[in-house]
């Protein structure tokens, strides 16, 4: 118990900010693209509680992915829907990419202490985690949008899964079959952008 409390004062930061920027940015692309709907409702802000999502907090705490409260986007009020709808779907799993890429810096680094250096390197993890989760192509996720948006008008095959995005997504959860993907790629991403900042961070040096 004491080690569980520990770990999840340690996630906390990095889960909270994570979520708050990723669903930030959806409301920030699609106002960029002409939808204000997010920002009218409060949501083109970093603010966690504007975004807490109980059951994909709950998710995140306890299997290492989760998601926040979706951002409303009217698709009227962009000039091209379908290549629109993917930008502002990408750009949440995108930031979370760049806060593990920041997380990955402190953590490498060493920059202000041993308790700062925890955080970071589960900073890291968990918006590794993030990301690789709201790729994945089923709906209602990030990477459903973005293969929308990539095929264009063209029907696919896919697209029969909507009505079943969410049980899918609870049966991936509970069986455990999702971190057969994502563990993976989570490693993958972790390594090549902790990579990517030690490298850019020593050329700055």
């Amino acid at each position: 118990m004491h080690e569980f409390i520990r770990q999840s004062v340690l996630v906390l930061p990095g889960l909270l900010l994570g979520f708050a920027l990723h669903e930030c940015m959806h409301a920030w692309t699609a106002r960029l693209l002409g939808d204000d709907t997010g920002e009218r409702l409060g949501r083109l802000t970093l603010d966690p509680t504007a975004h807490f999502d109980v059951i994909g907090f709950a998710t995140a705490m306890f299997f290492g992915f989760g998601w926040a409260k979706p951002v409303p986007v009217n698709p009227l009020k962009l000039k091209h829907p379908t290549r629109d709808m993917a930008l502002i779907a990408a750009s949440g799993p995108l930031a979370n990419m760049a806060l593990v890429a920041v997380f990955a810096t402190v953590a490498i680094f060493g920059l202000g202490g041993p308790g700062v250096v925890q955080v970071a390197q589960y900073g890291a993890i968990v918006n590794a985690g993030l990301a690789v989760f709201n790729l994945l192509p089923l709906p209602p996720l990030d990477g459903y949008r973005v293969i929308i948006g990539i095929v264009g008008s063209r029907p696919l095959a896919i697209e029969r899964l909507e009505p079943f995005g969410p049980l899918l997504l609870v049966v991936l959860i509970i069986s455990g079959l999702g971190d057969v993907v994502i563990s993976p790629a989570k490693g993958w991403l972790l390594d090549t952008l902790a990579g990517v900042a030690q490298t850019v961070t020593g050329l700055l040096r």
